[in-house]
């Protein structure tokens, strides 16, 4: 028996066209599936980034501070201190600890301390005494040097985290 599809189009239909329905569209929707999951996977692997390298770029203002800076009456230079306590604070959580991107913020931080101090002058040797004052002057000057000869170090650390293409 010959099928004659013009005579009778809802038979040909029934027969031929609804068993690949389903299955076209079931493929349909898990194409769609996917590509909406790998968007919001991208979405939020750029999120991180971005969160990370505003952690960076904190970092390397609050350092042009603390090595630049004044510290005297100046709101912006005291506005970036608190932006980098708050970028601090999140390193820990955007960072693997194993990475020590914290432990060195913290370290950098402590040293920054004692520069805004003795640049603010909160630590003058008529206030505190000549030997106070000697002994804080040495914390100056060592975090000084150890803020620049460290701060490659920081770049190298968060590297693995600012490359998009193969960040974690």
């Amino acid at each position: 028996m010959i099928f004659d599809a013009a005579a009778n189009p809802s038979n040909f239909v029934l027969t031929y066209v609804t068993p690949f329905a389903s299955p076209l569209v079931a493929l349909a929707v898990g194409v769609v599936a996917y590509q909406q999951w790998k968007t919001a996977r991208d979405k939020l692997r750029l999120d991180l980034y971005d969160r990370r390298f505003a952690i960076f770029k904190t970092a390397l203002d609050f350092y042009m501070k603390v090595v630049l800076g004044d510290w005297k009456n100046d709101p912006e230079t005291e506005a970036s201190s608190q932006r980098f306590t708050v970028a601090l604070q999140e390193s820990q959580f955007l960072f693997d600890e194993k990475s020590g991107i914290y432990a060195f913020l913290r370290e950098f931080s402590d040293k920054a301390f004692h520069i805004i101090q003795m640049k603010k002058g909160n630590l003058s040797s008529d206030k505190i005494g000549p030997e106070l004052y000697m002994r804080e002057f040495d914390k100056f000057s060592n975090g000084l040097a150890w803020i620049n000869e460290n701060l490659p170090l920081l770049t190298n650390k968060m590297a693995p985290y600012l490359n998009f293409h193969r960040a974690n």
